[in-house]
């Protein structure tokens, strides 16, 4: 299965990785999660997230950049079961909360 969040997140790495940079501490914060749908192999749920600012630092443990906290965002998430596991099928943002 191809999954464009997975892709995405894969290039974010693979463009850190040739800076030679990484981000420590970046992270999202469930606020809300309702599951729609779910049986064995799917799940459908609606999760509101938000992102805390983080920092984007060299090798030698300088900062490069501050990336500043992202409000909540809303989305529709479906996950597929795959041989690795449960993956992000789909992700669509579905409203943002100022």
């Amino acid at each position: 299965m191809g999954s464009v969040p997975l892709a995405a997140d894969q290039q974010a790495v693979r463009s850190l990785a040739a800076a030679h940079a990484i981000a420590p501490g970046v992270r999202h914060e469930v606020v809300r999660l309702s599951v729609i749908r779910s049986d064995a192999q799917h799940a459908q749920l609606q999760v509101t997230d938000r992102m805390p600012a983080y920092r984007i630092v060299d090798d030698a443990g300088a900062t490069v950049r501050t990336v500043p906290a992202r409000g909540e965002r809303t989305f529709h998430v479906e996950l597929a079961l795959t041989p690795a596991g449960w993956r992000i099928a789909v992700l669509r943002e579905l409203a943002r909360t100022p």
